[in-house]
């Protein structure tokens, strides 16, 4: 059995947050996938990064084909410009209201909304939020949930189970607009 290996944290935060990929991380700090999930884990527990970093990064790279291991999402999520209303779809859909903060095809970001992790709820994105844009439907599992220290606002991270053909049209749409948006304010 091996011994454990001592990371400095500050360190590998500072790889990591200058834009090492898992697998660089992975080489320099002689980590298994496992190794680099624990760390991401301990890291998580001691506050020094917050979820969003790691959910930021993606998984899939030639050495690292165990999704098992590490579910972490599939594609990179995009930040949205301003933030997008979002409602549980259900008889009363316009009472219960989050905010998509950051979206991908596979996965969304929603703050503002009390959620428990594991359940999975059906999801709309009215039409007209972003001009062009129609109603998005959607199925998705919570994966985390977290309360923000800051603002005791809950941040919470889903994957899309279920999405219509239409839908999907429509979410790669947003995304695009939306990723669109946010590079052309970036360049001005």
């Amino acid at each position: 059995m091996m011994d454990k290996r001592e990371i400095r944290a500050r360190y590998f935060v500072l790889d990591m947050r200058s834009g090492m990929s898992n697998a660089d991380l992975m080489h320099k700090y002689k980590l298994s996938l496992k190794g680099l999930r624990s760390t991401f884990d301990k890291l998580l527990e001691a506050k020094a990064i917050k979820p969003s970093e790691i959910f930021r990064r993606s998984i899939l790279s030639p050495d690292t084909s165990d999704l098992r291991v590490f579910p972490v999402r599939l594609l990179s999520r995009q930040p949205v410009g301003s933030p997008l209303p979002v409602y549980i779809y259900d008889e009363a859909w316009q009472e219960t209201k989050g905010l998509v903060n950051n979206i991908s095809e596979a996965g969304i970001g929603i703050e503002g909304m009390e959620v428990k992790v594991d359940r999975v709820q059906v999801f709309v994105i009215p039409a007209g939020e972003v001009p062009g844009v129609g109603k998005i439907i959607f199925e998705a599992k919570c994966r985390w949930a977290r309360r923000n220290k800051d603002s005791d606002v809950c941040e919470s991270g889903y994957q899309i189970t279920d999405i219509s053909d239409e839908s999907l049209a429509e979410l790669r749409k947003l995304i695009r607009i939306t990723t669109g948006n946010i590079r052309r304010s970036l360049q001005e």
